[in-house]
């Protein structure tokens, strides 16, 4: 870790960390070196004598040790759900079927017989700790002789099931079950319903199913549905991103939207159908180990709205029924750093950092005419330092043959950035800074021709106003205290934050109106569970206008945060929103 806490009460961590222990009964009984054992626990205990640069670079040369050699056989220890209450422990792993050998071995990018990749290695260790069902994973080599390896896969089961909550504003929230590792396939089932918080009766339900790698291609298959007495949304799709320098990605997806959205010019409610085809391809030939990937990706989108606004040449483009043809090309690196404390509260995380050089073109068949697309997306991260820095910049344009002006232009930048981890006493602390600012030109006349502050994107604490411009620049600041506060696997995480908002049409952002919250609160998340982070968080706004109201209180489940990735993905617009 770039530095982590210390160890607070060695019989709570012990009991923690099973997985470990197993680790090591498994290096008495195989012999494995202590070289290797070192390079898998730094960072499983809470030291502060390892940067993150330096957890990168142990890994790397470890797998590079045996570059070249041929795997004679891959061995595969799972282990069970970390439970330490004894009255839990029998019903939970009687009611969790553990994760199946052959699944993870699906998850594998290499088999026996193979070559060894140092840095197919690190990639598929970092990939079996992203799937959801599993709460950590390594990857170790045990030489047999001088041309040959064994490579060791140890695997940690998440506790699957997971009923939870989330809100989903105007007035709605979801609640629901799930189980994300199905009799031990990593496929995901998850059933709900919607309810109104003012009268708590059924107004609708959402179901999904997701079917993980199939037939080890690594494509996903998922399958959702969503319906509530105004809204509804159905969609298929098959989706594979890139993984390794050389590889194949793509995907397709089919979708049916009915929805009712307020038209703020004239302030009325519209009901909006849409129906979208979409599907995409693409490709990386890797240039160096050192440079990355050259990569090309084509996409193809058909969208047709039966139920919407009026529409003209230059009014309501956005509701157009259009056909869209883009390519994308350009190259890209990326690889990661290992730490903790960072998104998560003790889990191994992966923070990518590279770059990414991308150059997007295109045509649109729409009905009032057709229009060439152009845009470039660049992004860069790194550590710095005193911490760990992500940035993006993109810009992209339509042009329109007959006018022979270009239309919807849209400038984006962000940035964030995090502190290495702070040591005091028994806690731990990182700052938290992100920025993000977006400008449109030449816009047109209709919805989604302006810019403005949602739930996503306003201020915490503030809500529901009426405000609009073509220029938005959001900041935030979140200092966060890892506490060493324990229970039953349950860590605390304590917050405070500042956020700030401009929103209008100067081209001076900073002479917009501007939006201010200010607040303290606490994360509660067990790793070894699929739960979501429970947030308790109470905001004050300190500047907003007069027709926004406030929300100082708010409970509610918070996705699991991650760094921008720097892989490329189907090629796309620049989204102005």
């Amino acid at each position: 870790m770039d530095s982590a806490l210390k160890q607070v009460d060695s019989t709570k961590y012990n009991d923690s960390n099973l997985f470990y222990d197993d680790l090591l009964n498994t290096k008495k009984k195989s012999e494995l070196s202590s070289i290797i054992l070192k390079s898998i626990f730094v960072g499983s205990k809470w030291k502060d004598t390892h940067s993150t640069d330096f957890q990168l670079v142990e890994q790397t040369q470890y797998y590079k040790k045996f570059q070249g050699k041929k795997i004679r056989k891959i061995l595969i220890f799972r282990s069970n759900i970390v439970i330490h209450n004894d009255s839990l422990k029998n019903p939970i792993e009687k009611w969790h079927v553990m994760t199946r050998q052959y699944v993870i071995r699906q998850n594998l990018f290499f088999k026996e017989g193979q070559t060894l990749k140092a840095d197919e290695m690190v990639k598929n260790q970092r990939y079996l700790r992203s799937l959801r069902f599993l709460s950590d994973a390594y990857i170790i080599l045990q030489p047999v002789d001088k041309e040959q390896v064994d490579v060791v896969v140890y695997t940690l089961d998440n506790f699957s099931f997971a009923p939870g909550f989330s809100a989903l504003g105007g007035g709605k929230f979801y609640t629901f079950a799930g189980e994300s590792n199905m009799l031990g396939t990593g496929n995901k089932f998850e059933l709900g319903t919607i309810l109104n918080i003012e009268s708590p009766v059924y107004r609708g339900f959402k179901t999904e199913y997701l079917y993980q790698n199939i037939a080890s291609s690594f494509f996903d298959l998922d399958l959702f549905a969503y319906k509530d007495l105004s809204d509804a949304n159905y969609h298929i799709s098959s989706h594979k991103p890139f993984i390794l320098p050389i590889d194949i990605a793509g995907g397709a997806t089919f979708e049916v939207r009915r929805y009712s959205e307020t038209q703020l010019i004239g302030d009325t409610t519209v009901e909006i159908g849409a129906n979208r085809f979409e599907v995409w391809a693409g490709k990386s030939l890797e240039i160096s180990q050192n440079s990355g990937s050259y990569f090309l990706t084509s996409s193809w989108a058909d969208t047709r709205f039966p139920i919407r606004y009026d529409v003209s040449r230059t009014f309501n483009r956005n509701y157009q029924n259009s056909q869209r043809l883009l390519f994308s090309t350009g190259i890209y690196h990326e690889n990661f750093y290992r730490g903790t404390l960072i998104y998560g509260f003790g889990r191994t995380e992966d923070i990518p950092y590279g770059y990414k050089i991308e150059a997007v073109g295109g045509h649109a068949w729409e009905e009032f005419g057709n229009r060439w697309y152009v845009g470039t997306k660049l992004q860069a991260a790194n550590m710095t330092h005193y911490g760990f820095a992500n940035a993006k910049i993109e810009l992209g344009s339509y042009f329109n043959r007959e006018s022979k002006q270009y239309e919807q232009t849209v400038l984006s930048m962000e940035n964030s950035y995090f502190t290495k981890l702070i040591p005091a006493g028994n806690w731990g602390f990182r700052c938290f800074f992100s920025g993000k600012y977006m400008r449109g030109f030449n816009r047109l006349d209709g919805e989604g021709e302006t810019l403005y502050l949602n739930s996503s994107t306003a201020p915490r604490s503030i809500r529901e106003y009426q405000l609009s411009g073509l220029n938005k620049l959001l900041l935030s600041t979140e200092t966060v205290g890892f506490s060493p506060l324990y229970v039953y696997n349950f860590r605390f995480a304590f917050y405070g934050f500042a956020d700030w908002a401009w929103l209008g049409n100067y081209s001076n952002v900073f002479k917009n109106d501007q939006f201010t919250s200010v607040g303290l609160g606490v994360r509660i998340k067990n790793e070894r569970l699929i739960f979501q982070t429970i947030q308790l968080r109470i905001g004050f706004a300190v500047k907003n206008p007069t027709n926004a109201s406030t929300n100082w209180l708010d409970v509610s489940e918070e996705a699991r945060m991650r760094s921008d990735r720097l892989i490329p993905g189907k090629a796309d617009v620049v989204e102005y929103r």
